[in-house]
């Protein structure tokens, strides 16, 4: 792989990360203001189970640096 071929996986990886990371973080607020899962995933257009899928990546959060948290954010 080229330097350019690597950096540019890099760059793609980090993004799909930060989308993941916005992703859990929005689910997350918008739990916190007594909506509820069947709610969200009528909003979303996915089920409920989906949702509850996505909420369980909530407590990793806890484990990733505050910095790269504000930089997904």
């Amino acid at each position: 792989m080229t330097l350019l071929a690597e950096y540019r996986y890099r760059v793609a990886h980090r993004d799909e990360e930060f989308a993941r990371l916005r992703r859990a973080l929005a689910l997350g607020a918008t739990i916190a203001t007594d909506v509820s899962q069947r709610q969200i995933a009528e909003a979303l257009g996915v089920t409920q189970p989906a949702v509850g899928q996505r909420l369980k990546f909530g407590p990793e959060l806890e484990d990733i640096h505050p910095e790269v948290l504000l930089e997904a954010a």
